[in-house]
């Protein structure tokens, strides 16, 4: 009974020094990683750091966006309803429309509709 108890103690130590030091590296790699947690660590941006913004163009309407996108998607994919080929678009439709470039060929031709 008592070699138990002394196996049980052991797994635990075992166990807090393993959280223990997984703790520590994440610990040491969130303050060590680039961006926003640097700043958390004390140190402060300064004016220099930020990048330029480009410029705007035209305001985009996203809903409008997502909509084409969608029914551009529903006319030149189709619906996905399930595992046959028939059904959804397969490993070998998704080569053909690559190869016969679709998607550059809907993008060209929305940069003309809009």
């Amino acid at each position: 009974m008592g070699s138990i108890r002394n196996n049980q103690r052991r797994l635990r130590a075992a166990a807090a020094v393993a959280g223990v030091g997984l703790v520590t590296v994440a610990v040491y790699v969130y303050l060590h990683q680039p961006g926003p947690s640097s700043t958390a660590a004390g140190q402060l941006p300064s004016l220099s750091d930020k990048k330029p913004t480009p410029p705007k163009s035209s305001p985009v309407n996203t809903e409008t966006l997502i909509s084409i996108i969608k029914e551009k998607q529903h006319q030149t994919v189709g619906d996905s309803t399930g595992t046959l080929d028939y059904q959804c678009f397969t490993d070998a439709k998704l080569a053909e429309f690559h190869k016969t470039n679709v998607p550059n060929q809907l993008a060209s031709q929305l940069k003309k509709e809009c």
